[in-house]
């Protein structure tokens, strides 16, 4: 009786061991993710600071102030792209919808989630040469291997 009753509290003994060296692993990695944490916070403030030296603010009819980035129409073209390419994943075509984008010399339509669809309403799209576009103005939108989509209707 009594050796079973030493094998139940050292192993008991053994298992709070490793509960409180694991707690104390936590807390340290807690500690060392919290520095981190604001090392890159104070790296990211110049940066931003610089990022609103180069805006500009633009007053409406309403007396509202908005301010926009100025941006050349080589890094919106790149912004665009990437926001479209990074936001097309869908599980269903409920969360795809369709954008029709005019920029300076025509109107394109584009498949996006909805996530895409609101950032890429807030580009100014309007200043951007687009070559050609792809797709005819007859397309339908799908959800195709989890991929918002525009294909051709079938008559």
């Amino acid at each position: 009786m009594i050796k079973w009753l030493v094998i139940t509290v050292v192993t008991l003994v053994g298992f709070m061991i490793i509960l409180l060296s694991l707690g104390y692993l936590l807390k340290e990695n807690e500690q060392a993710t919290r520095l981190l944490q604001q090392q890159l916070m104070q790296q990211a403030q110049p940066q931003q600071s610089k990022a609103l030296k180069g805006q500009t603010q633009i007053t409406t009819d309403n007396g509202k102030v908005s301010v926009v980035l100025a941006q050349s129409t080589d890094t919106l073209l790149q912004t665009f792209n990437e926001t479209l390419v990074s936001n097309l994943t869908c599980v269903s075509v409920e969360q795809c919808q369709l954008l029709r984008v005019a920029f300076k010399n025509t109107t394109c339509q584009f498949a996006s989630n909805s996530i895409g669809a609101a950032k890429l309403k807030k580009l100014a799209t309007d200043t951007i040469e687009m070559a050609n576009c792809t797709m005819q103005s007859s397309s339908q939108l799908v959800c195709q291997q989890n991929l918002c989509q525009l294909v051709p209707n079938s008559h």
